[in-house]
Order: structure tokens, then C-alpha cells, then sequence
């Protein structure tokens, strides 16, 4: 990595000379030939004075600097005049009016005036004619420096700003640098970012572009203090540490206010959070903070209230390696935060050094609750422990959590209330993760809502604004009105057929925000969308000034002021009725908060799985005066509606392999589309399909018989992901292979049969996988899964919904009086369905004695079906509507004749199994109370418990006893 940099000085101006920047520029040289260890070649061009004639800067920047490649690091410095040149309407980017230059040398040989004014724009222009990417950094110390970068002052009376009074009127357009490339014309009615785009760069700036920058008899302010935290840091630091340090460092020091900001160009390498210089790469960023000392006020907390900070809060600073102090906060600013002194407590500490604090960012509270719908113990008490280890979250009831984490399919995962299968963010796998990436998963995905959080519901309760101190307006088509959103709710429709390159539906709109107060305010805007990003590039990371009155648009920065939103790909998939983003302002009338900005922006976390991650010196009275912070938050929420909410729209149907067969989505699929009712024993779905359904067979292969079998096919990767956990868990237990009805499987309403059983054993389900029992037969599935997983024991409930279910209007005589024996009522299709039943049973125990690892088949028969039911149970039932339609209206009649089917059916099973010497009947009759259902015939949660109970016993006669 080899430095390529070009410094440049300045003190010899006709209307205000100074005295001390060649000087910097000299320190400057001497701090740069001392990073030899970090440099393969160090190459310095100097500009001094009579050298630093604009044409030299620019020759400097397009041909020295354009030197440096890739890898290597390009920078600049300027130390000199910085002012304002009149903007005549000319770039439409200056709103108030002037455009920020540097002021170069402006005499020739001939002692002729010549060009002088080297404009931001002029800067960008140069660097956007780099060819490589090095890392590009610039540092000025000059007035209005904040655009271009930014400005300080000192306490002698020596002390001079390095700023023109004046205001420059506009040059001629050939006096710019670019005027023989870009008309005119094209000047001023194009946006400047399509004309002269960004080169990825990083500016450090003195002070805003409406301050001044200082120096006095030692030289710039803002240099001496820039290299001295260079040499406390030995380099290692980040440049919005930085601009952090400088920050709290010249507090109240400079005759006015003066605020070192920084500020990024372009999309590249390089962000705030680089190391100075790209010296350590690596360098780590914490969130914790740092103290950094101020001569006049003592010690600084580098966080403020925007970060939760308050007076009266302890904080712990680690002093070396082996000692940790706390002290308080005595007084909350917006930024940063002044402390108890440290000396008070006997602790020397050393001004030229910060420190790191300990202590986490005081987020506001993060209240959580858990919900398992996988009804796993173990994992909800590992996630409980997760929890309970991250700082600033609080375990609660699902009435008053803001958030669910929810487990489901073996996954965990972030979610709103009541949107159980939406995920915020990717799920974890708790299946195939080990336990130690699982919580550093989790925390991180909670740190990110923790903070996502904190600043959705960021407010100054003592808001001391008399009134709203700005307007927030947006406009959807450039010929329609202006509508008001301060702290209110927006609506957004996606215009049909309009899609990204992605194929997302999307919306453009623009917004607008002005200062409606009667006094100038800051204004910082925060987007934080679903994906739990915080985005700060509405006003290009910055903080915007605007007087009263004064408008600014979202993204003027860029080509064109509209903002785009799409609805991503993975918010269709998993069936979101709308998107939604909040845009936070913060206003305050006191100070630009630019350099904070970057630490409360934050990425989006991986989406979820789909098949696409002072001195005083003059001037007016009101400088002098103390002057009161009013700050304020206003918030204005976008929604962008999804026109496929609840159909299963063309991104599934096309890639349908992929997500009827993927274990960890298909479930998702399946609760997010499907809605389940129980047909007896059988389950089927309703599922809403696109209009255009004839073309489905052609376009995706099995999903013509979607709607029959969507489910069942999808719900079976559910539990199959519970068995290979329960496998992993439990080695030495006896694999155990499920099939059956609804006895066997009844997702989400009850907890059934094998939900128990699965506690205890690892069981592969196949439940619901056909309606009848000869369907398992036909599918041949049960027998598959028997060869492939090898189990100890196999499970089969089945006959059910032949004889009890609907079907049991197939095996009914019609108009037969009442008083027979229930025999009676049955017809010759009774006989025939049981001769079917008793093959099928009959198949399995034959097939599956194949199997010389299976030891044993356990069946059932039910238990007896009620029918002293009330008449809006009966009318929504399965079994008593049909025996009344018959003509069985009697209740003894018909609790006779479904005692006798349960009696007989049971009976099959018990003469069948005593020929099998594999097989074993267990008995159900008389076992659910009349308290335990939870419908006409299917138990509830503890009757289900029960059937499991003899299951299970079963089991553990033949595991522990013999």
C-alpha cells in the first residue's frame, strides 16, 4: 500500500492573510513521513502559497493523486481561506443560494489577478476523473469547509477565522473547471449527481459550511487537535471517531460555535467506520463508546440522549486492562453527554488519551415474548437463555410484547404480534446450528431490533418547540398535490404492472420537508424500514440546515428527487398485506448532528429464506448569548400495499419444486396460504389460487392436485424437521415411523397424538399424507419411509373417516325406524368397507414383518363418538348431521349405532392384531371424558393426551421391562 498526497497551504492572501497554514502543512509533512512502517512508498506534493494557484490544486488532483492505485491511499489536505460564491441559480443543489469554495492563490508571475475560487462542485469533478479507487481522503481547515468539508476557532486575541467576509459574485461559467465538458445549460436543468457523479470518498471537515474555521499562534485549531488524538490513538481510530473526538474536544473552545463534521461521497469501499488512512483495516468499532477530555469543561461520554442517555445514569470506563471506574452523567446533550470528573474519584486520567466505556448503549426496553408453536421445551428454554443474556431486552405476555420471537419448524424467528409465519428476519435453524451459533444468531437479531426500536420510539417527552417546527409532505405523481404526513400514516398502492428489474411491484413518490417554525432548525431524517434497517440517506447522511421557511426534497443529492420503494420479493412470498417504513425526523435549533448520524444508521438483517441473506471575536449579539436547545422527534409512516396478499402468487407457483420440497419453507407456505378444516378424520385446505389456474399442471409439476393435498404434503416437512432434532438429541432412543388421519396429525387446533409421543421418542410422521387408509396403501409412503429410516416401532391410525367421518352416509340405510338394533341400520356397504379395512391392516402387518428391525405395530380404534352434542355442534359436525339426515333423529338410537361402530371396528383391530404376532392392538374406548373433546371427534388437547399415554406405555413395556 504505497500514500500519494498532495497538502496544500495558504497564507499569503491579499484581503486577509494568515499566518499559521504553511506551518500546518509543514506538520502535517513531518506527521506523514512518520508512517513509514505503514506505507511502501510515502510520495508528498506540497503547494505553497504562490504554487497554490488553482490550476496547480487541480493539476495536482488529476494527474499526482490520480497516481495512487486500488490498493493505495489518495490524500488531500487544504488549510487556507474557504468562501461563499454566489450561485446565480446555477446548480440546483445550492439552496441557500451560495456554493462553497476554496480559496487559492490568486496572483500570477506577472503579479496579474487569475482565477481563484475552486468551487465543491469543481472538486467533485476532479475526483469523479479518478480511473481507479484508492481510498480518497480529504481534511480541510477552512471556513464553510462543510460542504466542500468544515471549519473551528481559538481563545488569543492572535486567533484569526480562515474565512472571507465577503460573499463572491457568481464567476462566468468558462471560469469553471468542467465548463468545456458539461454546458451550461445542462448545468441547470439537470441534476448535478447524473452530470458529475460521486467518487467514492471520505471528507473531514473543520466546521459546517455556515462556520468558521480558526487559528492562532500554534497554528489551525482543528489540525493540532487532529493530530494530537492521532498520536494518542498511534492511528489506529475511525474517522467518525475522529470527527467524534474534535467534536467534544473544541466544545465551547473556539470564540464561535464550531462543529468538525465528516461526510462520505459515493457508493464504495469506503464508509465512516474506516481506520485514518486505511492504516488498520481491521480496526473494530464499538457501540459502547468513548470518553475524550475538554479543556474548559472536563470530561465528555461520546453518546447523548439519541441514544438513550440520561442524567443520573451510571457508566463504567475500563481505564487500563485490569481497572474499570464508574462514574454519572451530569449533564444529557443530544450527541454526547458531560460526566462526574473522574479525579474527584482519586483517578488521574490523561487528557491527550480517551477511553472506553463499558457499559451498553442505553437503548429504551425491548419487551419479548416467546411463542412456540412447536410446543419444544427445550428449544424455548434455550432461547429463553438467550434472551435473558441479551442486555436491554425483557421477557414479557403476548398482550404486551411489542415482539414475538417464535419457533416453529424448528426454526426461530423474529416476528410482529399475530403475524406468527412472517419473519422479519432469516430463521435460525435450531436443527442443523450448534448451541453457540444459535445465541450469537439470536443476539445479534435482537441487538438489531433493539436499536431498530429504540429509535421507532425515540421521543422528547419535554418537547419544547411551542408548535410543530416542520412540515413533512409527500406527492405520488409530479402533477398531483402535495399531502401533509407529519406524524401521520400514508398509503401506498403499486401501480398494476409496474416492476423493478427484480419483478417487485414498486411506487415512486417524492417527499418534501420544510421549516414551518420561526426559527432556523437542524434537521435529521432516519428511514427504518421492516427489514429492521436504519437508513440515513434521504438528506445524503447528513444534517440539513434550514431557515424559516426554507423546503428541502428528499434525495436532491442524487439524479432525480423521488424516492423508490418496491416490495420485496420475500414480503410477497411470505403473504404480507403491506409493507411498512417510518420516517424519523430529529430537529433541534442548536447544533448539526451529522457526525453522529452514521452510529444510528444500521444494515438490514438477512431476509427471510425464499428461493432467490470560544474564543469570542465580533459579531452579532446572539453568538454571545447562551442559547436553549429545543429538540423534537416527528414521525410520518408509509405503507406499500401487496396486491397478492393471501393468493399464492407466480413467484411460488413457478418455483413450486423448490418450496413444496424445502424443509424449512414449505411449512411457512403451508399456515401463511392454507386454512384447514377437518372433513372427519381427514384434513383439507382452502387455498387461494391466481385467476389464470388452467395453465397451473403445464407451469408446475404436482400442483394440480394443490388444493388436495397442499397440507398435508407441506405440514410433513414440519415435523420432519422435529424428528432429525429429536434424532440428533436422543441417539439411543428407538426411532419410531407414524402414519394416519387427523388422530395422528391435527396442526395448530389441538395438540395431538403424535405431538406427545414425539416428546418423548424420535417419530417420523407421515400423518395425513391420504384421506383414507387405502390411500396408504396406494401411496406407498409408509412402507418408503419404514425401509429408509429403519425404526424400532411403527404407529398407524386409520378406518376412522371410513365409518365415523363423512363417509358414514354410505354405509346408512334411509328411513328405518326408530328402536332397531343398530346392525339395523346399516346397509351391505358397512360390510364391504370393513372387509377393506381388515385387508389393508391385513397388507401392512405382512409387509411390514418384512422388516426384521421393526419389533412391533401399534394400532388403535378409537374412542366412543358422542352424541349428545347441542344442535350448533351437530350442525358443524361430521358424524350426528348425517345419521339425522338418515332419519336417525333419536339421540339413543344414534349413540347406539356409533357405540356399535366403534365397538366392532375396535374389535376388527383386537381379532386381526392376535394373528400378527407383530402387531399390537391398544384399546381407546371410554378413555377421553365427556370434558376432554374438542369437537365431535377429535379429543382436546388433554384427551389427546391421554391416547398418546397408551401409545407411549405401550412402548415402554417392550423398552424397559422386557
Amino acid at each position: 500500500m504505497n500514500l500519494h498526497a498532495v497538502l496544500i497551504g495558504i497564507n499569503e492572501y491579499e484581503l486577509n492573510p494568515l499566518q499559521q497554514c504553511v506551518n500546518d502543512v509543514g506538520k502535517i509533512e513531518n506527521y506523514l513521513n512518520s508512517l513509514k512502517d505503514s506505507f511502501q512508498t510515502i510520495s508528498i506534493k506540497k503547494l505553497i502559497d504562490k504554487d497554490a494557484t488553482k490550476a496547480n490544486i487541480v493539476e495536482s488532483i488529476t494527474g499526482f493523486l490520480t497516481n495512487a492505485n486500488d490498493d493505495d491511499v489518495a490524500f488531500m489536505y487544504y488549510s487556507g481561506h474557504g468562501a461563499l460564491e454566489e450561485a446565480s441559480g446555477r446548480f440546483s443543489d445550492a439552496h441557500s443560494g451560495t456554493i462553497e469554495s476554496l480559496v487559492c492563490y490568486n496572483k500570477n508571475k506577472e503579479n496579474q489577478e487569475i482565477p481563484f475560487l475552486l468551487a465543491d462542485k469543481e472538486l467533485r469533478y476532479a475526483f469523479s476523473t479518478f480511473i481507479n479507487d484508492p481510498h480518497l481522503i480529504t481534511v480541510f481547515d477552512c471556513c464553510h469547509s462543510g460542504d466542500i468539508v468544515r471549519s473551528v476557532a481559538a481563545p488569543h486575541e492572535d486567533a484569526r477565522k480562515r474565512k472571507l467576509s465577503t460573499i463572491f459574485p457568481s464567476r462566468t461559467y468558462d471560469q469553471f473547471i468542467f465548463s468545456d465538458k458539461i454546458s451550461e445549460e445542462d448545468i441547470k436543468t439537470k441534476k448535478l449527481a447524473s452530470l458529475i457523479p460521486f467518487k467514492n470518498s471520505l471528507n473531514v471537515s473543520a466546521c459546517l459550511s455556515s462556520e468558521s474555521s480558526w487559528e492562532d499562534s500554534k497554528g489551525g485549531v482543528f489540525t493540532r487537535y487532529l493530530l494530537q488524538l492521532l498520536s494518542a490513538k498511534n492511528n489506529n481510530i475511525s474517522y467518525v471517531d475522529i470527527v467524534k473526538w474534535a467534536k467534544i474536544s473544541l466544545r465551547d473552545i473556539t470564540n464561535k460555535k464550531q462543529t468538525p463534521t465528516i461526510s462520505v461521497q459515493g457508493q464504495g469501499k469506503i464508509d465512516h467506520y474506516c481506520s485514518w488512512l486505511n492504516i488498520n483495516p481491521k480496526h473494530t468499532q464499538t457501540d459502547k463508546g468513548y470518553i475524550y477530555f475538554n479543556n474548559k469543561n472536563g470530561w465528555y461520554y461520546d453518546k447523548g440522549k439519541l441514544f438513550g442517555i440520561k442524567e443520573g445514569s451510571e457508566i463504567e470506563i475500563r481505564v487500563d486492562q485490569s481497572k474499570t471506574i464508574t462514574t454519572k452523567i451530569t449533564k444529557a446533550y443530544l450527541e454526547n453527554a458531560l460526566i462526574e470528573d473522574p479525579f474527584e474519584m482519586g483517578v488521574s486520567l490523561d487528557p491527550k488519551k480517551s477511553y472506553p466505556v463499558a457499559t451498553a448503549t442505553i437503548y429504551a426496553p425491548l419487551l419479548i415474548y416467546i411463542q412456540n408453536l412447536d410446543n419444544d421445551s427445550l428449544a424455548s428454554e434455550q432461547i429463553k437463555t438467550i434472551i435473558n443474556n441479551t442486555q436491554g431486552v425483557t421477557l414479557c405476555k403476548p398482550e404486551t410484547a411489542s415482539y414475538f420471537i417464535t419457533i416453529f419448524n424448528q426454526t426461530a424467528y423474529i416476528t410482529l404480534p399475530n403475524e406468527s409465519y412472517k419473519p422479519l428476519a432469516v430463521q435460525i435453524d435450531l436443527l442443523e446450528n450448534s448451541e453457540a451459533d444459535i445465541g450469537k444468531r439470536l443476539s445479534n437479531q435482537l441487538n438489531f431490533l433493539i436499536k431498530w426500536n429504540h429509535y421507532h420510539t425515540l421521543s422528547n417527552p419535554e418537547e419544547n418547540f411551542s408548535q410543530t417546527a416542520i412540515k413533512v409532505e409527500i406527492r405520488v405523481g409530479h402533477d398531483q398535490s402535495w399531502q401533509d404526513i407529519t406524524n401521520s400514516d400514508f398509503d401506498l398502492v403499486p401501480i398494476e404492472n409496474q416492476l423493478t428489474r427484480n419483478d417487485e411491484y414498486f411506487q415512486k413518490y417524492q417527499v418534501k420537508v420544510s421549516n414551518v417554525s420561526n426559527e432556523e432548525v437542524y434537521v435529521t431524517a432516519l428511514l427504518l424500514s421492516s427489514d429492521l434497517a436504519i437508513i440515513t440517506d434521504p438528506f445524503d447522511h447528513k444534517t440539513k440546515h434550514l431557515k424559516p421557511g426554507e423546503s428541502i426534497m428528499f434525495y436532491e443529492h442524487t439524479s432525480t428527487p423521488y424516492a423508490g420503494w418496491s416490495l420485496d420479493s420475500y414480503k410477497e412470498i411470505y403473504n404480507w398485506k403491506h409493507d411498512y417504513l417510518h420516517y424519523k425526523f430529529i430537529i433541534n435549533n442548536t447544533e448539526d448532528i451529522t457526525a453522529t448520524i452514521p452510529e444510528m444508521a444500521q444494515t438490514a438483517l438477512p431476509a427471510p429464506i425464499t428461493h432467490y441473506g470560544n474564543m469570542m471575536g465580533h459579531g452579532a449579539i446572539s453568538d454571545f448569548l447562551p442559547h436553549a436547545t429545543k429538540w423534537g422527534v416527528y414521525t410520518s409512516s408509509l405503507r406499500l400495499a401487496n396486491p397478492n396478499y393471501n393468493i399464492i402468487s407466480n413467484k411460488i407457483i413457478d418455483n413450486w419444486e423448490w418450496y413444496s420440497s424445502n424443509e424449512m419453507v414449505a411449512p411457512f407456505i403451508n399456515c401463511l396460504y392454507s386454512k384447514q378444516e377437518q372433513n372427519g378424520f381427514l384434513s383439507e385446505y382452502n387455498v387461494n389460487l391466481p385467476n389464470a389456474t388452467e395453465d397451473l399442471e403445464i407451469n408446475s409439476k404436482g400442483l394440480m392436485d394443490l388444493v388436495v393435498k397442499f397440507g398435508n404434503h407441506l405440514d410433513d416437512k414440519r415435523r420432519y424437521r422435529r424428528f432429525k432434532k429429536s434424532k440428533k438429541l436422543f441417539p439411543g432412543l428407538p426411532v419410531i415411523v407414524a402414519e394416519g388421519d387427523s388422530w395422528f396429525l391435527f396442526p395448530f387446533l389441538v395438540k395431538d397424538t403424535l405431538d406427545y409421543v414425539m416428546e418423548k421418542y424420535p417419530l417420523r410422521s407421515l400423518a395425513a399424507a391420504g384421506d383414507e387408509i387405502q390411500n396408504y396403501r396406494k401411496s406407498g409412503q409408509l412402507l418408503k419411509e419404514i425401509k429408509k429410516v429403519r425404526p424400532k416401532y411403527v404407529l398407524i391410525s386409520g378406518g376412522g373417516n371410513d365409518i365415523i367421518g363423512p363417509e358414514i352416509v354410505n354405509i346408512l340405510k334411509e328411513g328405518m325406524p326408530p328402536g332397531l338394533e343398530p346392525a339395523k341400520y346399516l346397509n351391505e356397504a358397512y360390510v364391504q368397507k370393513t372387509k377393506d379395512i381388515e385387508s389393508t391392516y391385513n397388507y401392512f402387518f405382512n409387509r411390514i414383518y418384512e422388516f426384521d428391525f421393526v419389533e412391533q405395530v401399534f394400532v388403535h380404534g378409537y374412542d366412543y363418538v358422542r352424541a349428545d352434542h347441542n344442535s350448533e355442534t351437530i350442525k358443524n359436525g361430521w358424524v350426528n348431521r348425517y345419521l339425522i339426515q338418515k332419519g336417525i333423529t333419536n339421540l339413543e338410537d344414534r349413540t347406539k349405532v356409533l357405540t356399535y361402530l366403534i365397538d366392532e371396528f375396535n374389535e376388527l383391530l383386537s381379532n386381526l392384531t392376535a394373528r400378527h404376532k407383530n402387531a399390537t392392538y391398544l384399546n381407546m374406548r371410554s378413555l377421553v371424558e365427556k370434558t376432554e373433546w374438542h369437537d365431535e371427534i377429535h379429543p382436546n388437547d388433554e384427551g389427546f393426551a391421554k391416547v398418546a399415554g397408551r401409545f407411549i406405555e405401550a412402548i415402554n413395556q417392550l423398552e424397559y421391562i422386557t
